[in-house]
């Protein structure tokens, strides 16, 4: 029990800043509102906005994201397995909405090249269309790297076997026995994509619509305005977007009951007479089509981030230049200080998950549970409505945004290391304490034996969680320490196509290279342990 306490006291630290957030959205509840007629009908508009945004991009992300899985769990391989995967993955979704809307979007560089028929099919630059194609395609990897995290969790290739074995098609036997698990043990991390899509801010901005903007949007609007008024709708759309939340949460938990009572009775009625084949052909063509679309936005910001005269219907630049590069105020002053915040905040969050991780791992099913509710709190809210509690609660200032990047760093590097703490088995516990090492010393043998790898690259996302905060950064420190994000979302609100371009690519700039050290000391390492096993 007393080994206990220091992590039942860390676990109330990360728990603190979202349990005093909550509180400061709902006990300014009922607000006082003397608005016009037409308000209340612009509100629902909004949350309906909000609702359609969250339920279409995570619907979206998650079938990809399944069909995707589907080859890990049957062929042992994905599109997850390619080394050069990384470095797209960690463009930041403010940076990716950006090269989306340049490459697809009205007067994008693709309806350029293609006959001005095509052009009808261009992309509004602000619009729900926009906002869930960004949130899709952005929130789809994650997805899948939650689902392909628990392969080795339960016993899915056996299942699939058996279900082969009883005339089922390899397609019906993934969709019918493998998947309604994979729901039930990722139902968190699809939880925090949904949650995600309701509350997101930045991208909103950026690529969702005006008239009305959805529900996060407008509270984040109302909340830099003065008066009684905007604290008073502030207050209500907080408050509105929690509501909303915990909708989602309940059709989320229906939604997965339901298809598991659907693959239940469809497994009872035997397996059809005629079984069609099913050849992969839509996985690997989904991997390469999203492969391509994200290569392709990365090398567009690059070239808008060095044209100096590039009009529509021209498909390349007539002049380059690096004046864009050059307008940047203090880049290298701008880049430090989000790696450091960056650094300082994926430090803290790794260290204290590690802990809470170890000590989970001590704990009965049931109470594993709670622990995971608890450490996820903050994806499963909605982020705006957190933040303006904290403001309420906490003074502006450095230690306050650091706080509030640790608070949302924290659940993503607990998704990343929860399926490989699962995988270490009591008896390696056991050896080592059959060997004479307590319980702490063979907690760190096992972790840099083990997890040192897993622990990189929740590290690595960590870091990427921290350098894409918004809000946190914004509101918190009362804009008197400008990152990255916040100046390429301020750049993409009205500057000019090559400094937006050229602030996304900075933003992206800090991920990518993190990603890239991991998969350096990844394939180091892994070169290493060969070559201990070769001696051996």
């Amino acid at each position: 029990m007393a080994s206990a306490l220091p992590i039942a006291v860390l676990l109330l630290l990360c728990l603190l800043p979202t349990a005093s957030g909550l509180l400061g959205s709902l006990l300014a509840w009922p607000p006082a509102l003397t608005v016009s007629d037409a308000w209340p009908q612009q509100l629902s508009l909004s949350l309906l906005q909000s609702l359609w945004v969250a339920l279409a991009s995570t619907t979206v992300a998650l079938l990809l994201a399944l069909l995707l899985a589907r080859s890990g769990f049957i062929q042992r391989q994905g599109f997850l397995r390619h080394r050069w995967v990384a470095p797209l993955l960690s463009l930041p979704h403010v940076a990716f909405a950006i090269g989306l809307l340049m490459l697809v979007g009205d007067a994008g560089w693709l309806w350029r090249i293609l006959p001005d028929s095509v052009s009808t099919w261009a992309m509004p630059n602000k619009s729900l269309t926009a906002l869930i194609t960004v949130l899709s395609i952005k929130e789809m990897p994650f997805l899948l790297l939650m689902l392909v995290s628990q392969r080795n969790l339960f016993a899915a290739e056996q299942w699939l076997a058996v279900a082969t074995r009883l005339g089922y098609s390899t397609n019906q036997s993934y969709w019918l026995c493998v998947v309604p698990e994979l729901l039930r043990r990722v139902r968190l991390p699809i939880a925090a994509v949904l949650i995600y899509g309701l509350a997101v801010v930045d991208v909103a901005l950026l690529v969702g619509p005006n008239t009305p903007s959805t529900l996060a949007v407008r509270v984040y609007q109302w909340s830099l305005q003065q008066g009684e008024l905007a604290l008073a709708q502030t207050q209500l759309g907080s408050v509105l977007l929690i509501a909303a939340a915990l909708l989602l949460l309940m059709l989320l938990y229906a939604a997965v009951e339901g298809y598991q009572f659907f693959a239940t009775r469809r497994l009872r009625r035997g397996p059809p007479a005629a079984v069609p084949r099913f050849k992969g052909f839509s996985d690997k063509f989904i991997s390469a089509l999203w492969l391509i679309l994200t290569a392709a936005v990365l090398l567009l910001l690059i070239l808008q981030s060095v044209a100096f005269a590039w009009f529509y219907p021209q498909w390349w630049p007539q002049q380059f230049s690096w004046q864009a590069w050059q307008g940047i105020p203090q880049p290298w002053l701008l880049l430090g200080r989000t790696a450091v915040l960056a650094l300082l905040t994926a430090s803290l969050a790794v260290i204290s998950v590690a802990l809470i991780s170890a000590w989970r791992q001590q704990l009965r099913a049931r109470q594993r549970g709670i622990v995971d509710v608890l450490l996820l709190l903050p994806l499963l809210l909605p982020q705006i409505s957190l933040v303006l509690g904290w403001r309420a609660w906490l003074p502006s200032g450095l230690a306050s945004m650091i706080w509030a990047h640790c608070v949302f760093a924290e659940p993503y590097a607990f998704l990343v290391l929860i399926g490989p703490y699962q995988q270490l088995t009591p008896r390696w516990r056991w050896m080592l304490n059959s060997l004479g090492y307590g319980r702490w010393r063979t907690e760190w043998l096992l972790v840099r034996g083990k997890l040192m790898p897993a622990l990189g690259f929740a590290w690595v996302i960590a870091f990427s969680v921290s350098v894409a905060q918004y809000l946190p950064t914004q509101l918190l420190a009362a804009g008197r320490f400008p990152t990255v994000t916040t100046e390429a979302v301020a750049t993409a609100s009205g500057g000019a196509a090559s400094q937006t371009a050229a602030m996304a690519l900075l933003q992206a700039l800090l991920p990518l290279l993190a990603f890239v050290g991991y998969r350096l000391y990844d394939a180091n390492v892994a070169k290493l342990g060969k070559g201990a096993n070769a001696d051996v």
